[in-house]
């Protein structure tokens, strides 16, 4: 049993987090296409990375480079939503202790 809690524990803070950006994702289609969560932190982070990295993964990833850096977000955003669920698990389970 506790082999599948410690399973079942991320894996739903990763569905929540699928949930939450594939609905901010559909309602952004409706306004305006590019601001899609993941695209619109994208952006920044290019906007905000210095030129001599910007220009390293243009050399390095070619046509791929914004490939690799959604994959990236996504990567960093799927690590937060188990590290977040994590949390709210200890917090939900301090709650629930008794006061002595």
């Amino acid at each position: 049993m506790a082999v599948r809690l410690g399973v079942a524990r991320p894996v739903s803070g990763l569905l929540a987090a699928i949930a939450g950006l594939s609905t901010a994702h559909l309602i952004a289609q409706f306004f305006a296409p590019t601001s899609s969560p993941v695209i619109a932190v994208g952006g920044a982070a290019i906007d905000a990375a210095p030129t001599p990295i910007k220009e390293w993964a243009i050399r390095e990833f070619g046509t791929d480079d914004k490939l690799v850096l959604l994959s990236g977000i996504s990567f960093v955003l799927a690590l937060l939503a188990i590290a977040i669920e994590q949390d709210a698990h200890s917090l939900w389970a301090s709650a629930e202790q008794p006061e002595p």
